[in-house]
């Protein structure tokens, strides 16, 4: 037995059936997807890379701004360690100009009425005198002239009997924020008379 001979007029070939316009739709449908993912991540990588680039200038704005606030608040404390020098040199310049009136009136009463300046010592807020005097009724007028070139009102912090004649006495001011006024003149003691203010 022999195998039929195969006619291929009679047998057509097989196909599978395409629907061209079909395929065609579905290939630019999933090319026309790929295209728009593709442009959504560029569009997106170039936004990120804009953000990343904006973020940077951000931060050395901030690092900028943040260094200028640090220079001003360093030149601020300069100029308030400057203000505050000025204040100390101005404030010891006043108290040299007391002390050198103080000791102007001392040796003028110590010619005048006898006044003996036994010790006198001074801290920042007050100065002592520590003295002695020939006679009590001297006293009021050397406290008011004492009083009259500063610092401030003098009072009497001791007084005591010498041995002998006199008295020891302890007379004490205070320093104030400004000194007053440089240039007080001190009056001649002659001019004053013995025992008057």
């Amino acid at each position: 037995m022999s195998a039929p001979a195969l006619n291929l007029l009679r047998y057509p070939r097989r196909t599978v059936w395409v629907n061209k316009p079909v395929v065609l739709q579905l290939l630019f449908g999933i090319l026309a997807g790929v295209l728009c993912v593709s442009a959504w991540g560029l569009w997106g990588q170039s936004r990120y890379s804009h953000g990343l680039q904006l973020r940077e200038q951000l931060q050395a704005s901030a690092r900028v701004q943040a260094q200028a606030r640090t220079e001003a608040l360093a030149f601020a404390e300069y100029a308030r360690l400057q203000q505050q020098a000025r204040q100390r040199v101005e404030d010891w310049r006043v108290r040299r100009e007391q002390l050198q009136r103080l000791h102007a009136l001392l040796s003028q009463e110590n010619r005048e009425i006898g006044l003996r300046l036994q010790r006198w010592q001074g801290d920042g807020q007050r100065i002592q005198l520590q003295a002695w005097l020939p006679r009590a009724e001297d006293l009021p007028g050397l406290q008011a002239r004492l009083s009259v070139i500063g610092p401030q009102t003098w009072v009497l912090h001791s007084l005591g009997h010498a041995t002998g004649a006199g008295l020891q006495l302890v007379l004490e001011s205070s320093w104030p924020k400004a000194g007053p006024p440089s240039g007080l003149p001190v009056q001649p003691a002659s001019s004053r008379g013995r025992g008057q203010p």
